[in-house]
This record gives structure tokens, C-alpha cells and sequence, in this order.
């Protein structure tokens, strides 16, 4: 059995792959966009600054597949070379790791259960209404379980990068967006309370998720559910060898990119969350379509690294830093300029956003973005050491730091230092990718 992309369309492939993500992407957040559009027209300030926080509870939470999703597609990329032999060993591997993620899911959703009986998770949403306070706990607990279970059920949709097959991940992702966007756009024509719309907000997840896996797996033709079990540990530790590093980074790198929301509205108040959540949400747009065209780069340089093409990493990395920083520069004007005539048209009369806000949460996306292009040869190689190290670090302190400055110096000191400390954690792995490049044996 051969490889259907012959070495030479690499670039090719991996443009038109990131083609086919970024217009599915930019579709997928226009729609998100229209849905903050309504939210905002049919709930109170304190209402849509509780979504927000939920939002970014919830990408905490979906980060919790111990990195092993990002392990089993490398190793999955590298068994496919060897033909029907490594076809028939990536299928072992599938679903292996399939039946590990759902039995940990029912656990790990049980345990958090538990834990809301002790933990005060009201804490997370500072407002004076105690209604408000348990339909944010009410919600986070449908979603964790929610987000827990979709780990295995959508388990195949990312192994299509594996095979370069991003047109069909674009074309899931869009059709989630447009099932999310519909279905809420329905409840809330419909009056619903918040945690219904929640809780099928974030089931479409789950449907599109199954659905990407069956696709998948019929392309494969894996119709075999059969596993070793006497390799069933064996794989598993095998894939958390490399998956807990991956865990970290996702868990970190979530945490890190999600608490600026978190902690304005656990400190300066749900309402003031919900300023920053807004605009975030404007930059999360354009965010959203980059970061969808990094999974095809990602499969190009695994594919340049194993084959030491010295040169390509060397271009893809120079160009790919080029463009997100003039994409993102862009950006930033454009929504600095442009933001509040775009909160007036979508009728949230009462937001009025400086635009200096606008400006400095510019910066700290631009930051976020140079980081995450300076890594993606780190990720595809698994060299991701340093990576793990400074997110890990910045996850420890970035609390206790950002706490106080906040205090002092409000919303605006928790946007510059979290500009900050993305802006050095860029710069050092910017240097440690190209150190990666120099020790390429290829030319």
C-alpha cells in the first residue's frame, strides 16, 4: 500500500489544506459571531459576562485528553508510511485508545460531580444575584461532562490531518457552528433559560463530533472494533509517554490563554467580564481562522522533519512568523478603529469599550499568535521541552502576579501583563525552533 501524497506536494497540500480550514473557519466564527450578536440582544450584561466565563471554563476543561490525541496523531502520521502493516497497527492504536477515553470520561465526569459538593465553584462567578451563581455551576457540570465525553466519540475528526484529508475537518467544523447557531438562535426565540441553551449549545459538539469519527472510520474502512488486550496497557503507556507533555501544554496553554476572563470576573465582577469577554470575542474571531490553518503546516513539517528537509522548515518558519505578525498587526487596527460602531450595530447599547482596550487585548492576541507559530515545528517533532517548561511556569505564577497588578491597576494592568509575559515566552521559543532547524541533519 502507498502513500497517496507523494513528497512533492507537501507545500501544496498544506496550503490547500490551510485554504479549505481558514474559509470553513472564517464561515464557522461568523456564525459564532452572530450568535454573541443575539445572546447579547436577549440577555443581560450579568448573563452574557456569566457565558463568557463559562466559555473559557469549558476550553480549560476540553484540554483534559492527556495529550494523548496529539500523540496517537503523530504516531499514527509516522505508522502510515509502512504500508497495510502500519494501517492495520494505527487501526490497534485507534481504538485502543478509544475505549480508554470513555471509560475515563464517565470517571473523570463522576469525580468532578463529587468535587462541586465540596469545592465552592460559585466563587468563579462574582456577582450579588445567587440565582446567577447556580446557573453557572449548574452549567460548568453539564459541560465538563459534556466536553469529557466528546473525547472519544470525536476522536477521529483530528486524525484526518494525519492522512491530509482538511477539506472533510473543515467541512465538520462548519457544519458544528451552523448546527450551534441554529439550534441556540431557536431557544432563544424560544425564552429558554440559559443552562438549556448552554447544554445544547455545547451538545452540537458531540454530534459532529461522532459523526466525523464514523466518516473516518468508514474512509479507513475500520469496521474491525477488535484490540490486544494484552498490548491495551502497553499502548496506552506508550502514547502517555509522550501524551503528558502534550497534556501540559494543552491544559497550560488553555489556562493561560482563557484567564484573563476568568480572573476579571472573579476580581473586578462579572460585568466588567463582560467587557472583556466582548472584545475578546472580536479578536477570538480572527484568531479562530488562523489558528485553523496551523493544523496542515503542522503535518508538513512533521513530514519535512522526518524526511530532514533542512530548507522547507527553515522558509515555512521565516514566512509563517511574517505573515501572523502582519495578519495580526491588521487585525488589531482594524478592530481598534472599528470596534465600537461594530458593539452599536449589534445593538449592546450598554457597552462602551475604550479604545485603548481594544488596543492593548490587540497586543496580548498578537503575542498569543506569534507564540503559537513559533511552536508548531516543536509540536510536530515532539520537541517540546522548552515549550512545556515556560507555559508550566506562567501557569504557576501568572495568579498570584496578575492578582495584585489587577487590583492596582484594573483591567488595563491584567491585559499589559499577560501581553508581557506571552510576548517573552514567544521570543524564547522562537530561538529554540530555529536551534531545532540548525540540527537537522538534511540541507
Amino acid at each position: 500500500m502507498r502513500l497517496k501524497f507523494p513528497i512533492h506536494d507537501r507545500s501544496r497540500k498544506m496550503v490547500e489544506g490551510a485554504l479549505f480550514q481558514g474559509v470553513s473557519s472564517l464561515l464557522t466564527n461568523l456564525s459564532r459571531l452572530a450568535l454573541v450578536v443575539i445572546l447579547l440582544q436577549y440577555y443581560s450584561k450579568e448573563e452574557f459576562g456569566l457565558w463568557g466565563a463559562i466559555t473559557s471554563s469549558a476550553a480549560v476543561i476540553a484540554t483534559g485528553d492527556f495529550g494523548i490525541v496529539n500523540a496517537l496523531r503523530n504516531k499514527i502520521s509516522k505508522l502510515i508510511v509502512s504500508g497495510k502493516e502500519g494501517m492495520e497497527e494505527s487501526r490497534i492504536y485507534f481504538f485502543t485508545s478509544f475505549y480508554f477515553f470513555f471509560v475515563l470520561a464517565i470517571l473523570l465526569s463522576g469525580t468532578i460531580y463529587y468535587l462541586s459538593t465540596i469545592v465552592p465553584f460559585e466563587s468563579l462567578f462574582k456577582t450579588d444575584n445567587a440565582y446567577l451563581k447556580e446557573q453557572g455551576v449548574a452549567i460548568l457540570l453539564w459541560v465538563q461532562f459534556l466536553f469529557l465525553i466528546n473525547i472519544p466519540l470525536a476522536l477521529g475528526s483530528p486524525l484526518f490531518f494525519s492522512f491530509q484529508e482538511a477539506k472533510l475537518s473543515a467541512m465538520l467544523s462548519f457544519v458544528q457552528a451552523m448546527l450551534s447557531f441554529s439550534s441556540v438562535l431557536i431557544l432563544v426565540l424560544m425564552k429558554s433559560d440559559i443552562v438549556i441553551i448552554s447544554i445544547v449549545y455545547f451538545s452540537a459538539n458531540i454530534l459532529v463530533g461522532l459523526l466525523g469519527t464514523l466518516l473516518f472510520l468508514y474512509k479507513r474502512r475500520w469496521f474491525n472494533f477488535k484490540i490486544q488486550l494484552s498490548r491495551f496497557w502497553g499502548i496506552i503507556k506508550e502514547l502517555l509517554l509522550v501524551g503528558w507533555k502534550f497534556m501540559g501544554l494543552q491544559l497550560s496553554n488553555s489556562y493561560l490563554q482563557n484567564i484573563g476572563v476568568l480572573l476579571s470576573s472573579a476580581i473586578l465582577g462579572v460585568t466588567v467580564a463582560a467587557d472583556f469577554s466582548l472584545v475578546q470575542k472580536f479578536y477570538t474571531f480572527g484568531m479562530g481562522i488562523y489558528t485553523s490553518m496551523l493544523n496542515p503546516v503542522w503535518g508538513g513539517y512533521a513530514d519535512a522533519y522526518a524526511r530532514n528537509d533542512k530548507q522547507w522548515c527553515k522558509r515555512t518558519l521565516s514566512k509563517s512568523m511574517l505573515l501572523t505578525f502582519v495578519y495580526f498587526l491588521v487585525l488589531l487596527v482594524g478592530i481598534t478603529t472599528l470596534g465600537n460602531m461594530v458593539v452599536k450595530l449589534m445593538g449592546a447599547g450598554s457597552y462602551n469599550i475604550a479604545h485603548s482596550m481594544y488596543f492593548l487585548l490587540g497586543l496580548l492576541t498578537l503575542s498569543m499568535a506569534l507564540f503559537d507559530s513559533s511552536t508548531l515545528i516543536q509540536n510536530a517533532t515532539n520537541k517540546i521541552n522548552l515549550k512545556l517548561t515556560v507555559l508550566l511556569i506562567s501557569s504557576c505564577i501568572v495568579v498570584p502576579v496578575l492578582k495584585n497588578i489587577t487590583l492596582t491597576w484594573g483591567l488595563s494592568g491584567l491585559v499589559i501583563g499577560l501581553t508581557v509575559m506571552w510576548g517573552i515566552m514567544a521570543l524564547l521559543t522562537y530561538f529554540k525552533s530555529h536551534s531545532i532547524i540548525r540540527k537537522m541533519s538534511g540541507k
